[in-house]
């Protein structure tokens, strides 16, 4: 091997590794959410209603969440909330959010 396919050869290496290590670089996170009904418990805001709450993939600082319709938004271009938290400050790391509940920061 010259010392110029040596250098060609790093080169390559350096570019593939560069572009497996930034592959995820670009790519917006997707968020798991899971929902989940709790017959049997009812809700501490409303008792003739099950507490509903969204279960989180893993930890994050939400800016904001709505919760729409589905008839809605399969008949709507722009549907209209059912429920909608915007963070005013910095929200702490959430996992888990129970519907109508106040999330700490928002």
């Amino acid at each position: 091997m010259t010392k110029r396919d040596i250098i060609a050869i790093t080169i390559l290496l350096t570019f593939l590794g560069a572009f497996a290590y930034t592959r995820d670089f670009f790519r917006k996170p997707v968020i798991s959410i899971t929902p989940s009904i709790r017959p049997g418990r009812p809700s501490r805001v409303n008792p003739d209603v099950y507490p509903v709450s969204f279960l989180l993939d893993d930890k994050y600082k939400l800016t904001s969440i709505k919760v729409i319709s589905k008839n809605d938004a399969a008949t709507n271009k722009y549907p209209r909330p059912l429920w909608q938290m915007i963070s005013d400050t910095a929200s702490t790391p959430t996992k888990m959010v129970i519907y109508g509940m106040p999330i700490k920061g928002m």
